[in-house]
């Protein structure tokens, strides 16, 4: 026999959990969110980046988390527009002015690279009133970053 979900029977089932009390828990307890960061113009050494409205974040001034939650997502796009030397760019999550979360990112020449690093929930936490921000450490590279466009991936407790 066929199993015929009408819409109608679908919607009364889910209203019908939703009345009982069901309590969602687990990986989908909570909602994701992504944070922007960025820099739109040259830089050669390690640094903060950009928030969402061009401030400049530091150990004080990045996003203010609401509530509490979990670092689960970092991704970057990330244009070189001059190599001296090869190497490695460290994305780093910074949490209250401490590296949590971080994403290598090898440099090989002149280029549009991407990279993203993701994590379970639960483990790099922060609470409500924490300041979240991204920071660039230049380890072994050299040379200029002239274009950095990404977000973190936040889920939030409740």
């Amino acid at each position: 026999m066929k199993n015929k979900w009408t819409l109608a029977a679908w919607l009364a089932f889910v209203c019908g959990l939703l009345i009982a009390g069901t309590n969602i828990s687990g990986e989908i307890q909570g909602g994701r969110e992504p944070v922007f960061f960025g820099r739109n113009s040259n830089f050669t050494a390690s640094g903060y980046l950009n928030g969402v409205v061009g401030r400049v974040f530091s150990t004080t001034h990045g996003y203010v988390m609401p509530r509490a939650g979990s670092i689960v997502g970092i991704s970057a796009g990330t244009n070189v527009s001059a190599q001296t030397t090869p190497g490695n760019v460290t994305y780093e999550v910074r949490k209250n002015g401490v590296n949590v979360f971080s994403s290598a990112l090898a440099i090989a020449g002149a280029a549009v690279y991407k990279n993203y690093a993701t994590q379970a929930r639960g483990v790099d936490t922060f609470s409500a009133n924490d300041v979240i921000a991204v920071y660039l450490t230049y380890d072994t590279f050299a040379g200029t970053i002239n274009g950095i466009f990404g977000i973190v991936e936040l889920q939030f407790d409740t």
